[in-house]
């Protein structure tokens, strides 16, 4: 899992580059850091949005069930944020 910093948020995430360090340092000893296995799921249709997902690595894929398959959406990749901010 990666090491997380002001310095290594602001260089990977173009969203937090402007934010001071101490707001970085607080989301960062506030925030609980996770890593999925491949297919596990983040959240699940109608699941509340109640937290920010910050991809550090890796990307997240988000598929529709439709008529009883799965359909691609689309996919957030390391450097993004989504969720409730």
């Amino acid at each position: 899992m990666e090491k997380l910093s002001p310095n290594y948020l602001k260089n990977n995430i173009l969203a937090l580059a402007e934010v001071p360090d101490d707001e970085l340092q607080w989301l960062i000893e506030e925030a609980q850091q996770f890593e999925l296995a491949e297919g596990e799921y983040l959240f699940k249709k109608d699941d509340p949005i109640t937290r920010m997902h910050v991809i550090i690595k890796g990307r997240v894929e988000v598929y529709l069930s439709l008529n009883q398959s799965k359909k691609f959406y689309g996919a957030f990749k390391a450097g993004e944020i989504t969720g409730m901010l």
